[in-house]
């Protein structure tokens, strides 16, 4: 059964950990950028990064095939990187 991640996690408790976490401001802006994304890149990112799931197991979660995860994780990926520089 596919169900919204935004079930499992809003965006107020999203706690996006990095290995040097930098200043606070860097922080809001890859919070806000991720918040931007639409709803099923952001779900991508979010169940990749945040709870460690692969793309056969993101595809299972959101009721998507592997190769649509895989292209949603690089369009949101891209789109952070625009965003963020």
């Amino acid at each position: 059964m596919a169900f919204g991640l935004a079930v499992l996690i809003t965006p107020t408790q999203w706690h996006v950990q990095v290995a040097d976490p930098g200043t606070t401001v860097e922080r809001l802006d890859l919070r806000e950028a991720l918040a931007d994304l639409p709803q099923a890149q952001r779900e991508v990112l979010l169940l990749k990064y945040y709870v460690g799931m692969d793309g056969k197991e993101i595809a299972g979660v959101v009721g998507k095939e592997p190769a649509a995860v895989y292209s949603l994780q690089a369009r949101g990926l891209q789109s952070l990187k625009r965003r963020l520089g």
